[in-house]
Parts: C-alpha cells; structure tokens; sequence
C-alpha cells in the first residue's frame, strides 16, 4: 500500500516522522561542527586518521545538499524505519553507527534523539579490508571478517555494498516487511524551522 500522507500512518509513529527532518536537520550541523571537534582531540589521533580516510569529503559538506531533506518511511503495526535516504547520507550514516563517534552524537544530538536515530536509520559499515586482531568483531554485525557476511544473509538479513568515493560501503537494509511505505520531505529555514 503506497500512502499519500501521514493519515495512513498509526499516530505514535506519524507523531514521531513529523520529528525526523529536525532530527535529520541536526545530523547535518554535527556533521560541519565534526572536523573542528576532531581537530581538538575528541578522539585519539588513530581513529581521527581513519575517519579522515574513510569519510574525509563527508566531514567538509552537508549531508544532503539544498534545504530538503528526503526519507522513504516503512511501518508495521507501531514499528517503523527510514528504509530510504538520497546517496549523500550514507557518508553521514556510516559516521553516526561509528561506536568511536557514540560520545561525539549524544552530545549533539541529545541522548534520546541519537538513540532513536540508530533504531531506525539504515545501518553502514565501511568495508575496510584490514585484519581485525584476534577475539575482535566488526561492531554491529559480530563476525570476525567480511567473508563471515554471507552467513548473515543466509539468516535472513540483506546487505547492498555501494562506493562512496570509491570505497566499498556496506548497508543493511531493513528487515522490517512494511504494511506501507512514504517518501517525505521536509524543508529546513534559516530561522531554524523544519516543516514537513
């Protein structure tokens, strides 16, 4: 069932949907505040390295261009996801499900905010071919190495592996079977204001 507006929606979730393009608006200036917090040290200086390397362009942009912002939302019954965002967020989502960042996204975005984005955004993984060292996983996924991936899937889940500058990316895409889906915009003002 496609919806044409949030009536179709249940209200728990179109209460919390009307909320998303602020939330997604703050995503964006955590995003341009990043570089100058990394530069003073948030995190240690390997991390800040592979950040720089992995995400480097995302760090010095906005994560979707123009003043609107875009989702897809699936539900079922009261659960719903963002099944859905432009290509140029995928740099920003692979940055806020980055466990090294955690510290960084709750406190710009506020702890119940960062919580809920997690729960319902797309998760991303950057494909990177290093070796973990012995009794690691790669956060989220609890497999030793990307040749494990496969037995995920085999387990029902789905992944799409994309570049992002040239480098493979990794996401997961919902799991949810949605009773309906909607694209929506919202348009963010200079005063601050988001409407949908």
């Amino acid at each position: 069932m496609q919806a044409t507006d949030l009536e179709a929606l249940p209200r728990t979730i179109a209460r919390r949907v009307r909320t998303l393009g602020h939330a997604l608006t703050r995503v964006q200036h955590a995003l341009q505040l990043l570089p100058k917090r990394l530069e003073r040290g948030l995190v240690d200086a390997s991390a800040t390295a592979w950040i720089h390397q992995w995400a480097g362009p995302v760090l010095n942009q906005p994560a979707a261009n123009g003043d609107v912002l875009k989702a897809t939302v699936a539900w079922q019954d009261h659960a719903w996801l963002v099944s859905e965002l432009p290509p140029e967020w995928t740099g920003a989502l692979l940055l806020l499900h980055l466990p090294v960042l955690r510290d960084f996204w709750r406190r710009e975005l506020r702890e119940m905010r960062y919580e809920r984005l997690r729960r319902v955004l797309p998760k991303v993984w950057a494909r990177d071919t290093t070796v973990l060292p012995p009794g690691s996983v790669i956060a989220g996924l609890g497999i030793k190495s990307w040749d494990d991936l496969p037995r995920l899937e085999a387990k029902g889940r789905r992944f799409e592996t994309i570049a992002l500058h040239g480098k493979p990316l990794v996401i997961e895409q919902p799991q949810l079977v949605p009773e309906g889906t909607l694209t929506l915009a919202w348009s963010h003002y200079p005063d601050g204001r988001v409407d949908l």
